[in-house]
């Protein structure tokens, strides 16, 4: 507003010049201050604003044309980079009119009317229309195959569902998260999934959802009776019994169980083992001449408790024993002379579980022998590691399991394949080092003799307390393993081998007390 200043009031200060306006001389008041009429200016471009059609704009309590405040103050689109006098909109970390909002793929309008105002769709520093965001981010439904637009879905194992579509495919019972199984893109709930996809358990007849394993007889078993394999399925032949076949199994006082056809020719008697025993030594004898034919003539047929007690007097910790070879050693006084002791070995016998089958008998007969083998000869078996030794007696039960007239029974496969495929840290990793180490000394025989590569092991075992990892070391030893008779019983009848350097950085196994076999 001009004004004019009063004679008898102190002069007001242009805010412009900083001197006082003269009595009687015309003035503006403007943004709070006091201005010589012609100096009220442009802060940017110095025009005279009382001149300007349209006034002034005030920008940090100074005066600016229309002109310098928009190129200097307002922000730009980034749509048209043109400055934005009226309102706009922020979207992706920049302004933009309304108008110039659109989809980078299509260049539509992006701006949407919803209840809650302008909405939009932007991803990745980029703007999209609803139909572009929705195909290119969205996920679909494994249901019905549709895009989810809304967020108003369920996620579970990394599958979208809408939520009205998760429910079960056969029953359409609503499911939870989490508890849902799937099958060539559908859903289904556990009952359903079970009954329609999965295998029965042969124990117990419910579907084998979770945690199922299958039996060498490929015989499915579920989650809840595959970790008690020995109380569902046949102590000898490995096959699963069902719990509602009560007339075809046979269940002892003992944590067994026996199939019907394996308790028909099961053995009970010692005179019927004494047999099968006599069976096995020859056989072992004329295939691999370790003279265990004259090595332990007793054998006993004893129960479960009974062969247990012995096992563990023996020291052994295995919770299945199915024989066990009982030795003894005395150590006495020498008649003639005082300082002197004298050292005693009897094999009183070996002892197999009364209730097996002729087949799972003799193998366990093999295993024993070799046992006895080890101890008449005198292996120093106290400094050999548990899982060497039993290894080795495995190795002989296979051996003997894999002769020509033992091969295609049944019940000799099922025990080369627990053999072959177990995890005991004894049995299985013994076996499974001492065949690897016999296929490797066949291999290295010109003529591929058993029999040569067996004794080669053997002979290796009672030196080196392990099995050799390389065969070169062996090349010098060509001499048999000492086999038992009476005029050779000594490990001294044989020439002593030649020691290779290599073996003395082979990698001893830990050291453990000698058990009976499984």
């Amino acid at each position: 507003m001009s004004k004019r200043n009063a004679p008898n009031k102190p002069p007001p200060v242009c805010f412009r010049c900083k001197k006082a306006i003269e009595s009687g001389t015309s003035y503006l008041n403007a943004l709070g201050k006091t201005w010589h009429q012609n100096h009220f200016l442009c802060a940017g471009c110095k025009t005279d604003l009382t001149q300007i059609k349209g006034g002034y704009r005030e920008q940090g309590g100074k005066p600016y044309c229309k002109a310098c405040h928009v190129a200097n103050f307002l922000p730009k689109c980034a749509g048209c980079n043109q400055p934005i006098e009226d309102t706009f909109i922020k979207a992706v970390g920049q302004v933009w009119h309304k108008e110039h909002i659109t989809c980078c793929v299509c260049n539509s309008p992006a701006l949407t009317h919803t209840q809650k105002g302008l909405t939009w769709h932007e991803k990745d520093g980029k703007i999209f229309c609803k139909e572009h965001y929705v195909n290119k981010f969205c996920p679909t439904c494994v249901a019905c195959g549709e895009k989810i637009a809304d967020s108003t879905f369920v996620k579970t194992n990394g599958k979208y569902f809408h939520r009205s579509h998760f429910q079960c495919t056969n029953c359409k019972s609503t499911l939870q998260t989490g508890k849902v199984y799937f099958k060539d893109k559908h859903v289904y709930c556990k009952k359903c999934y079970g009954s329609l996809f999965c295998r029965k358990c042969c124990y117990c007849f419910s579907p084998t959802i979770d945690g199922t394993i299958t039996t060498y007889h490929s015989q499915a078993v579920c989650a809840e009776h595959k970790h008690n394999m020995m109380g569902i399925t046949c102590f000898d032949c490995g096959i699963v019994i069902p719990n509602t076949d009560t007339n075809d199994a046979i269940h002892y006082d003992d944590p067994r169980v026996q199939c019907i056809d394996c308790f028909n020719c099961r053995v009970m008697d010692v005179p019927t083992a004494g047999g099968f025993f006599q069976h096995v030594k020859a056989e072992i004898d004329s295939l691999y001449s370790l003279g265990v034919t004259t090595l332990v003539s007793c054998i006993r047929v004893l129960c479960w408790d009974k062969i247990h007690k012995v096992a563990t007097k023996r020291g052994s910790s295995h919770s299945v024993c199915a024989g066990v070879t009982n030795a003894k050693v005395t150590i006495s006084q020498h008649p003639d002379i005082p300082d002197k002791k004298t050292m005693r070995q009897e094999l009183k016998y070996i002892g197999i579980l009364q209730g097996m089958t002729e087949e799972h008998a003799n193998s366990v007969l093999a295993h024993e022998l070799m046992h006895a083998y080890m101890f008449v000869n005198k292996f120093n078996t106290k400094a050999i590691p548990i899982t060497v030794q039993e290894g080795m007696c495995e190795l002989l039960s296979y051996l003997w399991m894999t002769g020509a007239r033992n091969q295609n029974k049944n019940i000799h496969k099922y025990r080369i394949y627990n053999m072959t495929n177990g995890t005991d840290a004894v049995y299985s990793e013994g076996f499974q080092q001492a065949v690897a180490a016999f296929d490797m000394l066949v291999q290295q025989d010109t003529q591929g003799d058993k029999k040569a590569a067996l004794h080669k092991l053997l002979q290796h075992v009672r030196k080196f307390k392990t099995f050799p990892k390389d065969t070169t070391a062996l090349q010098a030893r060509n001499s048999p393993s000492p086999a038992f008779s009476a005029s050779s019983s000594s490990p001294s009848s044989s020439p002593p081998p030649t020691r290779n350097t290599k073996l003395q950085n082979l990698k001893q196994l830990p050291q453990r007390k000698p058990t009976s076999s499984p």
